[in-house]
């Protein structure tokens, strides 16, 4: 009888803990809120993003216009990441969705902007 008690919780435990181990889950505070690691890493996004917008308009891949306006979304994306971490208490899962979804939706706009089918000598 112990064998095979021993064998049952052995299985379960492992079983338990498969699936488990498998899911990714944000970590949160006591509030609920994701954790300061995630901002940081929504900040390494936009900031690659803002470098990547620079570049294409030092090599004139884009318009004077398109540059203006992606530089200013992506200020905005700052902004509002900025507002939602400083305080200390992180953001909730919502807001992290949100700036998230903001910043895919620029990288698309970017990719759009620079296949337009402009030529590379395209001057300002």
């Amino acid at each position: 009888m112990r064998k095979i008690l021993i064998a049952v919780t052995a299985l379960a435990s492992m079983t338990a803990i498969a699936p488990a181990s498998a899911q990714w889950v944000p970590q949160r505070n006591a509030y609920g809120q994701v954790n300061q690691g995630q901002a940081r890493a929504l900040q390494v996004r936009v900031d690659r993003l803002q470098r990547q917008i620079a570049q294409l308009g030092q090599r004139r891949l884009i318009t004077r216009n398109e540059f203006n306006n992606l530089t200013s979304q992506s200020r905005e994306i700052e902004q509002r990441l900025y507002r939602q971490a400083r305080d200390g208490r992180g953001f909730n899962q919502q807001e992290a969705n949100n700036i998230e979804r903001r910043i895919v939706m620029l990288e698309q706009r970017i990719a759009r902007d620079v296949r337009d089918g402009r030529q590379r000598s395209y001057r300002w």
